[in-house]
């Protein structure tokens, strides 16, 4: 279970780190379709499961 959740917040840190990357370097139409799909992919993952 320990190992599980070491996992996990291993996986965040990385998903966190990338997201302050992709600020760093994306334009304003790249932002703007990041924020516009995000609600979409969260909403498909949760009917996925």
């Amino acid at each position: 279970m320990a190992q599980i959740r070491i996992q996990l917040a291993k996986a965040q840190m990385e998903e966190f780190k990338a997201l302050e990357d992709f600020e760093q370097v994306a334009t304003a139409t790249q932002w703007n379709l990041h924020l516009i799909l995000k609600p979409k992919v969260k909403l498909w993952s949760i009917k996925n499961k």
